[in-house]
Parts: C-alpha cells; sequence; structure tokens
C-alpha cells in the first residue's frame, strides 16, 4: 500500500539548521518537508495540537 511520501515536520531554532536539513531532505523522492517551525511551541501548533 502507497500512501505517498513520508511527510517531515522540521524544528529547530537555528536557521541554517532548518535550511540545511530543509536542502538535504527535500530532494527526497519518498519524503516530503510538510514543514518549519522556529522553536518546540510552533511544531505543535503547526500540526493542529494545542499543548498546556
Amino acid at each position: 500500500m502507497d500512501s505517498g511520501p513520508i511527510r517531515l515536520l522540521l524544528v529547530d531554532d537555528h536557521e541554517v539548521v532548518l535550511r540545511g536539513l530543509a536542502e538535504f531532505f527535500g530532494p527526497q523522492p519518498d519524503l516530503l518537508v510538510a514543514g518549519q517551525a522556529r522553536d518546540g511551541a510552533g511544531g505543535p501548533l503547526f500540526v493542529g495540537i494545542g499543548l498546556s
């Protein structure tokens, strides 16, 4: 069963690390960088999970 590429959410507080990870994972045919967040609080908000 092929459900498409694995979707990744990249989270890091260093812009250069986020860019590097996106450039590394981006060309992979079985991976999709679905989004990026600059901190741990942004990650759950991006995917619609509210943490208290």
